[in-house]
């Protein structure tokens, strides 16, 4: 059942989610997703500090304190632009009445300019969500697929030669999670019976105490798979713990009898 619910309800659910969020960022007018916040271009080449954001559509929006900072290639300065306010669209950002200082030689030679300016690099669609998904056991490509889908698309991957690992690590935790009631099943009768004594409560104390165990097994089993996927291969990041606990519960089971 739970197997079953991962793969038709679960994923569905996520892309309403995302949807839903998609939907609200666009249709807010005003909101501060990204308040006091410092972004980077992924080549690292544009650096911007922004202090509040006004979102007035998709990859529309007005800003207020913007800092932006150019590494110069080809032998160019730093280049540093401040604003009060700005305007971005689409991948323009316009700061109005910007003060600009251009760093060269080292920073011997410093040229100061006011005015109007243009700067371009173009920011990330999440920039503009109200809230993020956050799924710690799924990366953001496989929260709405399906196992049979990373299957279809792990086996193109072999054909052309390479197999992401991130993709072989969601895989097996999709399966190794709804794996894991069998495993509790296997694990907490023992315990039930070896504190039953204690009361009921304890029983209660006992699972909270599991479970907590447990999921964060899981998440540090997945920080690990994605750090360090030559010492914690995917299946080993994935069902590592489902082996470990499953192992304790037969080892009391046999004490207990």
């Amino acid at each position: 059942l739970d197997i079953a619910i991962g793969e038709t309800v679960v994923p569905w659910a996520n892309s309403q989610y995302g949807a839903t969020l998609s939907e609200i960022s666009t249709s807010v007018k005003s909101f501060v997703p990204q308040d006091r916040t410092t972004i980077v271009s992924p080549d690292r080449v544009y650096t911007a500090r922004i202090e509040r954001m006004e979102v007035l559509g998709a990859s529309r929006a007005k800003l207020q304190g913007v800092a932006i900072t150019v590494q110069g290639t080809s032998g160019q300065g730093l280049i540093v632009h401040q604003a009060d306010t700005a305007d971005y669209a689409d991948g323009k950002w316009t700061l109005h009445d910007a003060s600009t200082y251009v760093f060269a030689q080292g920073g011997d030679d410093v040229r100061f300019i006011r005015g109007e300016t243009t700067v371009n690099f173009k920011l990330v669609e999440r920039t503009f969500d109200l809230v993020r998904l956050d799924l710690p056991l799924y990366s953001e490509g496989t929260a709405t697929t399906t196992a049979r889908e990373l299957v279809k698309r792990i086996g193109e991957q072999r054909k052309s030669g390479y197999v992401s690992q991130y993709d072989l690590l969601d895989l097996n935790f999709k399966l190794s999670v709804p794996f894991s009631c069998l495993v509790f099943a296997i694990a907490c009768p023992p315990l039930a019976l070896r504190f039953a004594r204690a009361g009921s409560f304890m029983g209660v104390l006992l699972s909270i105490v599991l479970v907590f165990v447990y999921w964060n097994t899981l998440l540090a089993a997945r920080i690990f798979g994605l750090q360090f996927p030559h010492i914690f291969p995917p299946m080993v990041a994935a069902w590592g713990q489902c082996i470990v606990f499953a192992l304790i519960g037969i080892f009391v089971r046999w004490r207990e009898e």
